[in-house]
């Protein structure tokens, strides 16, 4: 029998195979669809279980939020107490309680409208009170003569009448959490809390609320899964397209999910659909199934069909292609596959013949095509690189692997004397001498032996042009990707002016290391000359540091010196001033009074200013508002500008932000331009204005400023206000005094938080001061703080009328300070004994006991921060409240009474309200921590 030719067999074997493959890939279809079939459908009752647990969870958040919200209404409180208070001695008593149980009923129902709960119910210990449920406000009316009468109410306004009785209670279920449960106005199941509510006193009332899973959620739930959904163990509220015979189905396998709401899951399928259950347990009642359905693809069913039909098509249109490929294959495929492969022949032979004719519109033409074009570019190629070898001014030469020469260029031709066809096919011992032709055979196998590039020097004579020259010799193996040495590239670089250059730059070389050791020798005496430098920079820092402590040192102590004998004068004015004078006299001790504080200012100042420079000030970080500072500073300048007739205006450009900062420093900083501001103008206004200069991301640069009518300002006196000690008038004539701190304490205020200062004037025109301060944004809202009196009672008459029993000790060691502090609190009754050195403080409070401490911080014998810390050592004095009363006004001085563990600290003179107020706060916190241990 003829054998076929190869085409004829390929088209026989691709039919066989084609056929093959229907049968095989139908198989398989039907099964991957059946199971992707499945998979969809599981992925699909998945995702519908995990859409109905978080929708559950989202009402029950929704429902337990509101249930607390409810449950924390003063109303409903109110109410709750009243009952639980007055209910089983009024019991009976409809006057008493039905309007409160009314009012709570409107509220109930206005809440249950609001947020389409289904029913709220309100009870106390004796039971229902008011609650809300199908659209009706609800309340039992307490009569004396039998149970309770329900009423109820359509509407806030409508009349409320007497109905049947409704049972709308949930059992308690031991927590607060939500539940599913038995729905109180309409068949199915609900969402139920059950809230205890809870006074000081105890449990008073509960808050039962409920939201019904209805049909309108079956349906919505449905709708968004893109499912049939039903609920209930009968199945009784299902969605509108469940069918009817998917609600008798069993059970199916089980299956895991993470859920919160549902348990049991099974997943199974009956006929067309696909189902699954799970379900959740009732708080009053037995458990309840939850149930969705999908129902199978319309198009399983004919999928074994259309394969069929398709496999009997392909089987005939593979027919019909053979017969059609044994005529394209001897036209298109066979004839011009004969003509390429003589194009491959003569190319093996050296000797291109490219393929002529017409080539078929095919692979093999394309093919056809691509050999021509890539021979003729591999041919052009070899002339470019052949051209670029023969350029290259170095010698190049490439041998075999046994040293036989397989190519050169016309560079090497030169050395050899001899053109490459004649030394192509030769060694090196045809044209040199035999001991370099061995010495040039050595460096090949060092180069192979290396497998690497092996690099040479040696010195060469051309035989060709008698040149003899130094040349950089490199040679290196070249191999095939399997690894297998086909030959030794060799190229050879003239060195021989490089090396001339060399030598002579070896030559400077030397010159140059004379001079680097005679500048090593200067660097060295730099060295040593900066050496001495820091050393006296160090000795001049630690003298600066020294002055800085001396100087601080000496600020503290006048400042204690100072107030010290400050304290007697303000206090004995004070004391003065309440026994009564004459008015020309009170005016003068008004004048004292103000001198003494001038004074004070000054202190706090020049206090101020050396903690700034000594580099010891720091900067508070609490929430503040900017409108409450122009404010605070207005309420203290008021009765300054009313007193010249001038008007005080504010300008909030910033209400309500609330940021991070030291208001503190900046109601300081403002204080100090508005008080300047007052005291330079006669007659107009004087306006404090805030605003907003930048913002990003990390904060807020404020602008505060300060605009006055006033005299103004010389523009050549600008320059120099904010500087320490300075004023615009510093001539012996001025009009206006003061020391000229305040506007430098304002500046390096606002350079530490981050801002600048600034002033605009003309004289006669007024002037504007500005300082600006960079802060954090906040996060919280600012409640006014706390007073100490009630009704607006001081707490000087508070001490008097609450805590006359008290016992204090004043630690004191100053004569005229005891006298102005026992005349302060014999007026308000207090007990006093006093200790003039912390050593007998230490004995008094080891004897006695006192309700509250009085300590001075410099006293003989003993100081107070040591007397404070024996005391605390002593039985029952560790909670008995300490205050420091002292001239140490630094903030270390406060933070080193603290440590020593004492309460609080009041800085001398001493602001007789302050006082009282600070004594009375701990003495009502010693009051309530006494009453909390009893």
């Amino acid at each position: 029998m003829r054998k076929l030719p190869l085409a004829h067999r390929l088209l026989l074997l691709w039919f066989a195979a084609t056929l093959a493959v229907l049968v095989v890939a139908g198989l398989l279809f039907s099964v991957l669809r059946g199971q992707q079939q499945w998979e969809e459908q599981t992925r699909t009752i998945d995702a519908a279980w995990h859409h109905l647990d978080t929708e559950t969870e989202y009402r029950a958040q929704e429902l337990a939020g509101m249930t607390r919200t409810l449950s924390e209404s003063p109303k409903l409180q109110a109410t709750l107490h009243l009952f639980d208070g007055y209910f089983d001695s009024e019991r009976g008593n409809p006057d008493i309680f039905d309007f409160p149980a009314r009012e709570l009923a409107l509220l109930l129902g206005e809440s249950g409208r609001t947020s389409g709960i289904d029913w709220l119910l309100v009870s106390g210990r004796h039971g229902p009170i008011a609650g809300y449920a199908m659209q009706q406000n609800l309340y039992w009316s307490q009569r004396s003569e039998g149970e309770p009468v329900l009423f109820a109410s359509k509407a806030s306004l409508a009349p409320f009448e007497p109905i049947a009785s409704i049972d709308l209670a949930a059992p308690a279920n031991g927590s607060d959490k939500v539940r599913f449960g038995r729905c109180r106005t309409a068949p199915g199941i609900a969402l139920l809390h059950d809230l205890p509510v809870v006074s000081a006193a105890g449990e008073i009332g509960r808050l039962s609320v409920g939201r019904c899973l209805d049909l309108a959620f079956i349906e919505r739930t449905a709708g968004e899964t893109g499912l049939a959904f039903a609920i209930g163990n009968d199945e009784t509220l299902h969605s509108a397209l469940m069918p009817p015979q998917a609600l008798m189905t069993d059970s199916g396998k089980e299956r895991e999910l993470n859920l919160r709401w549902f348990t049991d899951l099974h997943l199974g399928r009956s006929g067309e659909h696909t189902f699954s259950t799970a379900t959740a347990q009732l708080l009053d009642g037995p458990a309840v199934s939850f149930r969705f359905v999908r129902p199978a693809d319309i198009g399983d069913a004919s999928t074994g069909l259309l394969i069929g039909a398709g496999f009997a098509s392909l089987a005939a249109v593979s027919l019909l292609v053979f017969i059609i490929g044994l005529i394209f294959m001897r036209r298109e495929i066979m004839n011009p596959l004969d003509r390429l492969m003589q194009a491959v022949d003569s190319a093996r032979s050296g000797h291109f013949v490219p393929v002529d004719g017409k080539l078929p519109d095919n692979e093999l033409g394309t093919l056809a095509r691509v050999l021509n074009e890539t021979m003729t570019a591999l041919t052009r190629e070899r002339a470019h690189l052949h051209t670029l070898v023969d350029t290259i001014p170095d010698l190049i030469w490439l041998k075999d692997p046994e040293g036989v020469y397989l190519a050169c260029n016309p560079r090497f031709e030169q050395f050899f004397g001899a053109k490459e066809e004649e030394i192509v096919g030769k060694t090196d011992h045809d044209f040199v001498d035999a001991e370099l032709a061995d010495f040039f055979r050595e460096k090949d196998l060092a180069a192979v032996a290396a497998d690497g590039p092996s690099t040479n020097e040696e010195w060469l004579h051309f035989a060709g042009c008698d040149y003899q020259g130094l040349f950089l010799t490199t040679k290196v193996p070249m191999r095939l990707a399997d690894g297998t040495l086909i030959g030794i590239l060799g190229i050879a670089h003239d060195i021989t002016e490089l090396r001339a250059a060399m030598d002579e730059i070896a030559g400077h070389r030397d010159q140059l290391e004379i001079k680097v050791r005679e500048r090593t020798a200067q660097l060295e005496a730099a060295i040593e000359l900066q050496k001495t430098t820091e050393l006296a920079l160090q000795e001049a820092k630690e003298v600066a540091e020294a002055a800085s402590l001396a100087k601080s040192s000496f600020l503290a102590n006048m400042s204690h010196e100072i107030r010290t004998p400050l304290n007697a004068i303000t206090g004995m004015v004070h004391l003065i001033s309440r026994a009564g004078v004459p008015p020309d006299q009170q005016e003068r001790l008004h004048k004292i009074d103000l001198a003494g504080q001038h004074l004070l200012n000054i202190i706090n100042a020049i206090l101020d200013l050396s903690k700034i420079e000594a580099g010891k000030f720091e900067l508070e970080e609490n929430e503040l508002q900017p409108g409450s500072i122009l404010a605070n500073v207005s309420s203290m300048m008021l009765d300054k500008a009313l007193e010249k007739d001038l008007q005080l205006e504010i300008v909030n450009d910033v209400p309500g932000l609330v940021l991070r900062g030291d208001a503190g420093r900046l109601q300081q900083a403002l204080l100090n331009f508005a008080a300047n501001a007052i005291k330079f103008t006669d007659q107009g206004s004087v306006t404090l204005k805030v605003s907003r200069e930048q913002e990003d991301e990390h904060g807020v640069l404020l602008r505060f400023e300060v605009r006055d009518t006033g005299i103004g300002i010389d523009p050549a006196a600008q320059a120099r206000l904010f500087s320490a000690f300075e004023q615009a008038d510093n001539t012996i004539t001025r009009r206006f005094g003061g020391t000229g701190l305040g506007l430098v304490v304002t500046r390096k205020l606002a350079l530490a938080m981050g801002g600048d200062t600034g002033v605009s004037s003309q004289p006669g025109h007024g002037s504007t001061f500005w300082f600006t301060a960079r802060l954090k944004h906040g996060h919280a809202s600012i409640t006014a703080p706390s007073r100490p009196s009630i009704q607006g009672e001081s707490a000087e008459t508070l001490l008097a009328r609450d805590h006359a029993h008290c016992r204090l000790l004043l630690a004191e060691d100053e004569p005229i300070n005891r006298e102005v502090a026992l005349s302060l609190f014999s007026d308000v009754n207090l007990q006093v004994n006093v200790a003039e050195d912390g050593q007998q403080a230490l004995e008094m409070a080891t004897r006695g006991n006192y309700d509250l401490i009085l300590m001075d911080m410099q006293m003989p014998r003993l100081d107070g921060l040591e007397a404070t810390r024996r005391i605390r050592a002593l039985p029952a004095r560790q909670h008995v409240p300490i205050l420091a009363m002292t001239a140490n006004a630094f903030a270390e001085d406060r933070q080193r009474c603290l440590d020593a563990g004492m309460d609080d600290f009041i800085a001398k003179p001493v602001d007789p309200d302050i006082l009282f107020g600070t004594v009375l706060k701990w003495l009502r916190k010693r009051a309530a921590s006494q009453a909390d241990s009893v």
